[in-house]
């Protein structure tokens, strides 16, 4: 079970496992496309079928979390809600953080989050990169790069250890941080 917080909602959204992993890719893939995704391209994406995340969508539109856009273009969107918890912006606003892996961009990914422990521990400094775009090409040990970021111009180098549980993060031990 999952916990989503805002600030702005009365208190906190428990999610399972499943639904995390159906939102997670929902925003991915609409945060990199910028229109609505069908049921069918996130259940290929995530390793299950389209009922079963149909069946995900309805909980999470109650939960005020997705919203349904009818017709032959329709397909799913996530709330704006959805993107402030996850700390998205909306695909028009968002800015490219270009991802490396092993020296070679990555094709449409985009780090859309960092996450950064123990960087005061003088040899462990990890990181969890939400990233858009490809997640399951990495290989742990492959050296990732990120950056540089948009406003600071830092860019994080590591090794790749792995995903998180629900396969939407990566997780990567941070060997060199440096600006332009």
């Amino acid at each position: 079970m999952s916990v989503l917080d805002s600030s702005r909602s009365p208190g906190p959204i428990e999610l399972t496992t499943s639904q995390e992993t159906v939102l997670q890719e929902l925003a991915r893939q609409y945060h990199q496309h910028g229109e609505p995704v069908k049921g069918k391209e996130i259940g290929e994406r995530i390793g299950r079928c389209a009922g079963t995340v149909r069946n995900q969508m309805q909980s999470l539109k109650r939960l005020g979390l997705v919203e349904g856009v009818p017709g032959p273009d329709g397909g799913y969107e996530p709330t704006t809600k959805t993107l402030e918890i996850l700390g998205m912006k909306s695909p028009e606003k968002g800015t490219i953080v270009p991802v490396f892996k092993n020296g070679d961009p990555v094709k449409d990914a985009s780090v859309i989050r960092i996450d950064m422990s123990a960087v005061y521990h003088p040899t462990t400094c990890r990181a969890e990169l939400q990233v858009t775009g490809e997640v399951d090409t990495f290989e742990r040990g492959d050296r990732i790069t990120v950056g540089p970021m948009p406003v600071s111009g830092l860019r994080l180098t590591g090794t790749f250890s792995g995903t998180d549980s629900t396969g939407t993060k990566l997780m990567v031990s941070i060997e060199e941080m440096d600006t332009e």
